[in-house]
C-alpha cells in the first residue's frame, strides 16, 4: 500500500506533523514544565469545611496572573483543606493539600498547594496524577445527589494548550460530551521547596449556568490527584465521592457562598442568558447584574456567523449593592438555527453567549403520517423514523435552560426533510450516505434500539463488501465511533453498534443480542461479505472485541484491540486467564497499547498478547512506547490498515 495515496483524518494527519520533527521540543518542554522552580507565597489559614455553610468564596476586583504561583496580595485569603478520599500509593504517607478559592465578576479562581517533591505530568493526570477536577452543581433538596453539574479536568501537560487534558468539560448534566477545550481557561503549574503549586482562571462564560450572580445557590467540589512513584495515586476531595469520576452518574457537592462584590468606585457587569434556547417567535431573556459606581450603555447584537441581524442598547447604571435586570431580546424574525448574542460596553469590554432557535414540530401530526405510510416502507426504515420521532420527543423533553441544543435542532431538520422525502414516495432512510443511524425493533422486549452505519457509497452491482464492527468505549455510544475511518475505508461498510448502553463491559442488558441483531439488520439491508467481518473495539470496547468473539467466534474473521481492557469488573470471563481463549486459536488479531496507559495497563495487554499467542491466535502486536490511554498514532494506524486490508483480501 502507499502512505500517499492513503486518505487519513485530520487528526491522523496532525499527529504527523507533529511526531518527528517536534519530539526534542516536546520532551524538552516536558522537563521544563514538570520542574519549574519558583517562589511563591504559602497557604497557612485553613477554614474548617466541617458545617455546610461556612465556605465563602472570597470576591476579587481582578483576575490573579496565572503562572503557577499565588500572587502576594491573595496570600491573605484563607484556604481549606482537601482531605484524603482514597490512597493507592503503597507505603506513601499523604501529605497537607490545601486550597484557596476566589472569584470576580468574569472568573472562577482556584489554587491548590500540595507537599512533593515534585510534579509529574502523567497521561491523563486529572485522573492519574498529578490534576485537578472541578465539579460545579445545581443543589439539591437535603443536599442530595444531583443530575445538574459539570466536571471540568486540568492536567500538566508538555504541550499545554494544545493537548486537550490541558483544560476541558468533561461531563455536563451525567453526559459525557467528548473532552472539549474549556474556552477562555487558563491553567498553570509550578514546583519549588518540596510544594507543587497549580493555579486555574475560569471563565463563567465557559461554564453556564453556574454564574453567582444570576443562581441563589451553587454546589462545588474540587479533587486534586497526587502522583506517587511511578504509578502510585493518592487523590484528595473537598467532598467524598465515589462517583466524581464515573458516566451516567449524578454528582456529590458542598453548597457554597459567594462573597458580596466591592468595587469601590469602579463598575463592573456581567450577563446571562436565561435559557440558551427557544422555539420559533419565542424571544430570548437576557439578564444584566451590575455593582459599584458610574454607568454604561450596553451594545446587544444578535449573529449568526459574522453576520449582523439585529442591534439594540440598554442603559446600565450601577448601585453599592449588586442588581439585576431582565432585558428580553426579540427573536420573532430568527429562522431555526444557531445564533449567539453578543454584548459590548462603551469601553468595548466584550461577552459573547450561544443560544439555538428550535423548529416547532408537529410531532403527533408526524406520527400520524409515518403510520400511513407504514405499508410501503421497509421494517428496517420504518423502525428508523419511529426511532428518530422517539429521540426528538425524548431530547426536548431533556433538554435543560442552559443547553443550546444544537444537536437537537440538526435532528429536527433532518427529521422534516426526511418526512418531505416521505411525502413524494421515496423511502428517505435507505438511500441515505455517509454515516447514519439506522434503528431496529428488538426481538428481545419490542424496544427501537439504535446504532450507526456507513455503507458504501456507490456499490457495485453483486459485489458483497466487507464490513468492520466497531464497539465504542465507556461514556460513549454509536454516534461518532464512524468518524476517524470513513476515509480511510471506503471500501468497508462501517457499523457501530449501541448495544444497549454506554458502560456495561459489553455483558449486560442484552448488549451481546443487540450486537447480532445490528448485524442481521445490516446484512439484510446492505451488500455484505459475511465471509468478512472484522471486529473492532476502544477501551472498554477492547474488552467488548474479546467478550463478543468469544460468544459468536465463527462470525468474526479478524480482531482489533486499540488500548482495550482485557477483563472486567463486573463480569468474567478474563482473559488474562487461558481457560477462556481456547475460540481464539488460528485467529487473526492487531492489538495495539500505549505504555504509559494507566486505564488499561499495558502490562495486562502484554500478558493477554503472551497467552493469547501460545493458545493458537495469530496476534500482530503494535507497541507504542511513552503513549497514553488514546488512539492510534498515525504510523500504528498505517501499520493497522495494511493490516486490515490483507486480511479482507486474503
Amino acid at each position: 500500500m502507499s502512505y500517499k495515496s492513503t486518505n487519513l483524518p485530520n487528526s491522523l494527519v496532525s499527529a504527523l506533523k507533529h511526531s518527528l520533527w517536534t519530539l526534542a521540543i516536546i520532551m524538552t518542554a516536558a522537563l521544563l514544565a514538570c520542574t519549574t522552580n519558583k517562589p511563591a507565597p504559602t497557604v497557612e489559614k485553613l477554614v474548617d469545611i466541617g458545617e455546610p455553610d461556612n465556605l465563602e468564596i472570597s470576591f476579587l476586583a481582578k483576575a490573579p496572573v496565572i503562572d503557577g504561583a499565588l500572587d502576594p496580595e491573595l496570600a491573605a485569603l484563607p484556604g481549606v483543606s482537601l482531605p484524603v478520599f482514597r490512597n493507592r500509593a503503597e507505603n506513601a504517607p499523604a501529605a497537607p493539600v490545601s486550597a484557596v478559592l476566589a472569584y470576580g465578576a468574569d472568573f472562577l479562581y482556584i489554587y491548590v498547594e500540595a507537599a512533593q517533591d515534585r510534579i509529574q505530568c502523567r497521561d491523563r493526570a486529572y485522573q492519574r496524577g498529578d490534576g485537578i477536577i472541578l465539579a460545579l452543581a445545581s443543589p439539591q433538596d437535603g443536599d442530595a445527589a444531583t443530575d445538574e453539574f459539570q466536571v471540568l479536568g486540568f492536567s500538566p501537560q508538555a504541550w499545554g494548550r494544545r493537548n486537550w487534558q490541558y483544560a476541558f468539560t468533561w461531563y455536563k448534566d451525567r453526559d459525557w460530551i467528548g473532552f472539549p477545550p474549556l474556552e477562555g481557561a487558563q491553567f498553570a503549574w509550578s514546583h519549588s521547596a518540596g510544594r507543587a503549586r497549580f493555579e486555574v482562571l475560569v471563565p463563567w462564560s465557559a461554564v453556564a449556568p453556574y454564574h453567582p450572580w444570576f443562581r441563589s445557590e451553587i454546589g462545588l467540589n474540587l479533587a486534586y490527584t497526587q502522583a506517587v512513584g511511578t504509578q502510585g495515586i493518592i487523590n484528595y476531595q473537598l467532598v467524598p465521592d465515589e462517583r466524581l469520576q464515573f458516566e451516567i452518574s449524578p454528582r456529590l457537592y458542598r453548597r457554597v457562598r459567594f462573597a458580596a462584590p466591592d468595587m469601590g468606585t469602579a463598575m463592573t457587569w456581567h450577563v446571562a442568558l436565561e435559557s440558551h434556547h427557544s422555539s420559533v417567535g419565542k424571544p430570548i431573556v437576557l439578564r444584566v447584574a451590575s455593582q459599584g459606581t458610574g454607568e454604561t450603555a450596553l451594545s446587544i447584537t444578535i449573529r449568526q456567523g459574522k453576520r449582523a441581524l439585529t442591534q439594540s442598547t440598554v442603559p446600565v447604571k450601577a448601585a453599592a449593592e449588586l442588581a439585576s435586570a431582565a432585558v428580553p431580546l426579540d427573536t420573532g424574525s430568527l429562522m431555526p438555527g444557531d445564533y449567539e448574542v453578543e454584548v459590548r460596553d462603551s469601553a468595548g469590554i466584550l461577552q459573547r453567549m450561544p443560544f439555538g432557535i428550535l423548529s416547532a414540530l408537529d410531532l403527533n401530526a408526524l406520527r400520524a403520517e409515518l403510520e400511513a405510510a407504514k405499508e410501503r416502507l421497509p421494517e428496517g426504515s420504518l423502525s428508523t423514523l419511529e426511532f428518530r420521532l422517539q429521540e426528538i420527543e425524548g431530547g426536548m423533553a431533556r433538554l435543560r435552560p442552559h443547553a443550546v441544543g444544537t444537536s437537537l435542532a440538526k435532528d429536527m431538520a433532518a427529521l422534516d426533510s426526511s418526512f418531505q422525502a416521505l411525502r413524494k414516495g421515496e423511502d428517505p432512510v435507505s438511500k441515505q450516505t455517509g454515516v447514519v443511524r439506522r434503528s431496529f425493533r428488538s426481538r428481545i422486549d419490542n424496544t427501537l434500539q439504535p446504532y450507526s452505519i456507513r455503507p458504501i457509497a456507490a456499490p457495485n452491482p453483486g459485489r458483497k463488501y466487507p464490513v468492520v464492527v466497531f464497539l465504542h468505549g465507556s461514556a460513549s455510544d454509536d454516534r461518532n465511533q464512524l468518524d476517524g475511518w470513513q476515509a480511510m475505508l471506503p471500501d468497508f461498510i462501517l457499523v457501530a453498534p449501541y448495544a444497549r448502553g454506554t458502560s456495561h463491559d459489553y455483558t449486560r442488558d442484552g448488549a451481546q443480542e443487540d450486537i447480532k441483531e445490528v448485524l442481521a439488520d445490516v446484512e439484510q439491508n446492505y451488500p455484505v461479505d459475511p465471509s468478512r467481518i472484522f471486529l473492532a473495539g476502544f477501551s472498554m470496547g477492547g474488552y467488548g472485541v474479546y467478550r463478543t468473539f468469544y460468544e459468536d467466534p465463527m462470525r468474526y474473521r479478524g480482531l482489533i484491540v486499540l488500548s482495550g481492557l482485557t477483563h472486567s469488573d463486573i463480569s468474567d470471563p478474563d482473559f488474562r486467564n487461558p481457560r477462556y481463549l481456547a475460540p481464539f486459536k488460528g485467529v487473526e488479531m492487531f492489538i495495539t497499547h500505549g505504555t504509559e496507559d494507566r486505564n488499561c495497563p499495558f502490562s495486562d495487554a502484554e500478558n493477554v498478547v503472551g497467552v493469547l499467542r501460545a493458545a493458537g491466535a495469530r496476534v500482530e502486536f503494535a507497541v507504542q512506547p511513552g503513549r497514553g490511554h488514546e488512539s492510534p498514532t498515525f504510523w500504528t494506524a498505517i501499520r493497522m490498515l495494511t493490516w486490515l486490508k490483507s486480511k479482507a483480501n486474503t
